[in-house]
């Protein structure tokens, strides 16, 4: 099944608040020590070297906060709740765009979301670890970081890894229902949002963190809470945050995608 774009009227907004190059930089900058390790390796795919130049023309600088690193998987949460609260507000209409999976397919046969393989089987225990609240999870950050990311880097290893292979469901589902041929291919961060599986997968996600800090306890209406999500729907919902690709609607400007989880593995 060709992958669904998101209704015409939410990619033009989304791409008239730059999100498409917000959320690329976003990722980029927190896998900055990442893109450097695999560069310095002998014989690595010179796409690498293009994606670095890439953000490095674009003046995108070294996030703190690196992918995998303490802080980054509440981070990680917090964005992309932002992110649903804007566009719930401002097309009410198209709610059910935004309505995530019940659960992520894992038939390579489903008629709606069907992919060219079997599905890994710690990414299974995953998916029955989060539907189950994950009660050995101690907060946020430890939430976010179980379901973004497989990688854990140390200061002498940007590309080390979690010891735990049930981590990183949310990257091995980029990876998977990637497509290098779809103008809204689900690896290419400048494009995804506007692909209608970005939403059915991390609408998931973020049903799932409410059940896990509903089962913890957790008070939404705590000042860290609220300042943290108010401070991450002010940069979303503002267009100065960044330097802006020319985007337009992706139906009359379609460009050639790339699949930045592709250097990502999983066992």
């Amino acid at each position: 099944m060709a992958d669904e774009k998101m209704p015409s009227a939410m990619i033009a907004w989304m791409s008239g608040k730059g999100w498409g190059a917000h959320h690329d930089q976003w990722h980029f900058e927190r896998r900055w020590d990442f893109w450097h390790a695999l560069a310095a390796q002998p014989g690595h795919d010179p796409d690498i070297d293009h994606i670095i130049a890439d953000a490095v023309s674009k003046g995108w600088t070294r996030s703190s906060l690196q992918e995998g690193s303490p802080g980054n998987g509440e981070d990680f949460l917090f964005m992309h709740r932002a992110m649903f609260q804007l566009l719930n507000d401002n097309f009410p209409q198209h709610m059910h765009f935004l309505r995530g999976w019940h659960s992520p397919p894992q038939d390579p046969s489903d008629p709606e979301d069907p992919a060219p393989d079997a599905f890994n089987s710690n990414m299974k225990n995953a998916i029955k670890k989060i539907e189950a609240n994950a009660p050995t999870l101690a907060d946020d950050n430890a939430y976010g970081l179980f379901i973004e990311t497989n990688w854990k880097p140390t200061p002498n290893d940007p590309l080390a890894r979690n010891p735990d292979p049930e981590t990183g469901i949310h990257n091995y589902a980029h990876n998977r229902w990637s497509d290098q041929d779809s103008p809204v291919n689900l690896g290419d961060p400048r494009v995804n949002i506007f692909n209608a599986r970005f939403w059915k997968l991390h609408g998931w996600i973020d049903y799932q963190w409410w059940r896990f800090r509903r089962a913890k306890g957790f008070d939404d209406s705590a000042a860290n809470y609220q300042s943290k999500l108010r401070f991450y729907v002010q940069m979303m919902n503002q267009d100065a945050h960044h330097e802006h690709f020319a985007e337009v609607i992706m139906e009359l400007a379609p460009q050639k995608t790339r699949n930045v989880f592709a250097f990502d593995v999983f066992p």
